[in-house]
């Protein structure tokens, strides 16, 4: 069963960087001053995760931008689970071609959205969100360093950093970094 999945994660990714390489996006470095919109992506499977996400989205709204956040969830039925946020869709793993792009309306009225700043909350690389990220028309793409990564600027984690120290480091950088 591992290699079956192996062989679909490698056509994922073959798929991926073929449309990815094709994307004509306009790319244009944002902070927090300047981004009248922000994405914002994350894994929704545990609750702590979805918590922290969607204290961060309320913080970015708080700060008068206009923020969407996506979050991924294993099955569709625990999207009740959640409390509803007029700011944050969900997709769920039944929503997945056979090689992990996701798909639905959601999905890709998100991916065509062109964000002054798309986030990526995930710590760990997901394939699934890889798709989001590098098919986004979003002008400048955030994430954490991964080995295949489709994303502007990258900030490097360790193995015992969590989203927490991640949205400092991005709250950090985008608070700081100003656009000349």
């Amino acid at each position: 069963m591992k290699i079956f999945k192996k062989i679909r994660t490698k056509f994922g990714y073959f798929l991926l960087n073929k449309k990815a390489n094709k994307l004509n996006r306009i790319k244009d470095f944002n902070n927090f001053n300047s981004a009248k919109t922000i994405g914002v992506i994350f894994n929704a499977s545990k609750q702590d995760l979805y918590l922290k996400a969607k204290s961060f989205i309320e913080n970015l709204s708080e700060k008068k931008i206009s923020v969407s956040g996506l979050g991924y969830v294993l099955k569709r039925d625990s999207i009740e689970w959640y409390s509803q946020h007029k700011n944050i869709d969900f997709f769920s793993m039944e929503e997945l071609t056979w090689y992990f792009k996701p798909n639905g309306i959601t999905v890709n009225r998100f991916i065509n959205t062109p964000f002054d700043i798309l986030i990526d909350l995930t710590i760990e690389e997901d394939l699934t969100l890889n798709f989001i990220i590098g098919l986004s028309k979003a002008r400048f793409r955030i994430s954490p360093q991964y080995k295949v990564n489709y994303a502007d600027f990258m900030i490097k984690l360790d193995e015992n950093s969590n989203i927490e120290y991640f949205i400092k480091q991005i709250q950090h950088y985008l608070s700081s970094i100003s656009k000349s």
